[in-house]
């Protein structure tokens, strides 16, 4: 009758030791990872439900953060306005509107998207969009100016079209454009805002789920690991 006896290899318990140690620490990472996640997305619906903050001029580094409420007296500067181009909503083409907002007490301006407009059956058509006029409150939520994208050559400034529509947004490009000193974000008008159009913006993804998930994938290779090393140390014997 045979026997079998747990006999391993110096080798394979060399790999074993090595790779299930990998493994197990690129799991522990993905732990941290989707802690640190979960406290990002904490500290976000934190600043999505506090108050606003009241902008008076230009913002310390440590206020300037994204998703937070933000809300600003002043008036719409409507001769600078432009239109971001490869604008998306619903699968339809069309343009962000970015106006200058100017800060009431101050020389700073801060650039507000006010929603998403269709592009319309003729490009060369530019979409007619109505400024509110007059001094007013305006609230939204922080967002970063995104710059340049990726497909756009280096050379190619942001107005190549030389006129309203803009490929991209670029915030030292416009201030010395237009002479105006604006803040380094943009404010995001709020749904129940006066003067904006689809406004659907972005909710905060912070991928908790998929951090756990790889989590689970690095612990179950480091078992699979040890499960083939003592499948194949197990040897028979008489």
């Amino acid at each position: 009758m045979s026997k079998r006896k747990f006999s391993p290899t110096w080798l394979n318990t060399l790999l074993t030791v090595l790779g299930v140690t990998l493994l197990s620490t690129l799991g522990f990472w993905q732990l941290d990872r989707a802690e640190q996640k979960q406290q990002l997305e904490e500290a976000v619906e934190a600043r999505m439900k506090g108050a606003p903050l009241s902008i008076t001029g230009r913002l310390d580094k440590s206020e300037i953060e994204q998703f937070r409420r933000l809300k600003a007296q002043g008036e719409y500067e409507g001769k600078h306005e432009i239109l971001i181009d490869n604008a998306t909503w619903n699968g339809k083409a069309g343009y962000h509107v970015i106006t200058p907002f100017h800060i009431k007490g101050s020389d700073r301006y801060v650039l507000v998207n006010r929603g998403w407009v269709p592009v319309g059956r003729d490009r060369k058509i530019v979409p007619e969009t109505a400024v509110p006029s007059g001094e007013m409150v305006i609230e939204g939520r922080l967002g970063w100016i995104k710059g340049k994208p990726a497909f756009i050559g280096d050379k190619v400034p942001p107005d190549n079209s030389e006129g309203k529509v803009w490929f991209y947004l670029d915030g030292d490009y416009f201030s010395q454009k237009t002479g105006l000193a604006i803040e380094p974000y943009l404010l995001l008008l709020s749904s129940e805002g006066e003067g904006g159009y689809v406004r659907e913006w972005p909710d905060y993804e912070g991928r908790y789920g998929m951090h756990m998930a790889y989590a689970v994938q690095w612990f179950s290779f480091a078992l699979f690991a040890l499960f083939i090393y003592i499948w194949v140390s197990v040897k028979k014997y008489e």
